[in-house]
């Protein structure tokens, strides 16, 4: 491969700049919008926690740790040191997914990012039982509201697989974001 190629791959954006004119889908309690880009429907909620910004980022930061807050993730297994097989458990009549993503996290005092791009691993070959998706990519943002309340965004290629019927895509999207925000909210604020 080409030096530039491998330089591109290796520091290409988990989602494409400018995302913008999104479709509502939720505004309460958390935001949830998509936006199409290049024939793919990229999605992201977003809402305040009451955490710092520390603690929200020990979560999305530890990717080994998914399985114990996002009730769906099943496995979320290092491969490599910035590369993770992550499998999701599927409602009831849809095949589970997995999907093969490099990590890279950037974090100062005010703000923390973790991106996730597709990757390939050898020792994370397709499951006749799941659905691959090739293209699963996102973004974590964080961004301190105060030494307690944190801005979380999660952004993500909304792409669920070629079996996953039309009809029920937004109500998977706007599932999905609000449930992982929920899921780190009930990780995270006292009770």
């Amino acid at each position: 491969m080409p030096l530039l190629l491998f330089l591109f791959a290796e520091t290409a954006l988990a989602i494409p700049p400018g995302l913008g004119n999104w479709t509502v889908l939720q505004s309460d309690p958390w935001w949830v919008g998509c936006t199409p880009v290049s024939g793919v429907q990229w999605c992201r909620s977003e809402g305040e926690i009451e955490a710092p910004l520390d603690s929200i980022y020990a979560i999305v930061g530890n990717i080994g740790r998914y399985p114990a807050v996002f009730k769906r993730i099943e496995r979320a297994d290092l491969v490599e040191s910035d590369v993770a097989w992550i499998r999701i458990a599927m409602p009831f009549l849809l095949t589970d997914r997995d999907y093969v993503a490099r990590f890279t996290k950037r974090k100062d005092a005010s703000s923390a990012v973790v991106d996730w791009v597709p990757a390939v691993s050898a020792t994370a070959p397709p499951q006749s039982d799941a659905v691959r998706l090739p293209r699963a990519e996102g973004q974590w943002r964080l961004d301190a509201v105060g030494p307690a309340r944190t801005r979380v965004a999660y952004t993500w290629n909304g792409d669920l697989g070629s079996d996953f019927p039309s009809w029920a895509l937004q109500r998977a999207w706007v599932t999905q974001g609000a449930e992982v925000l929920t899921w780190i909210r009930d990780a995270v604020e006292p009770r």
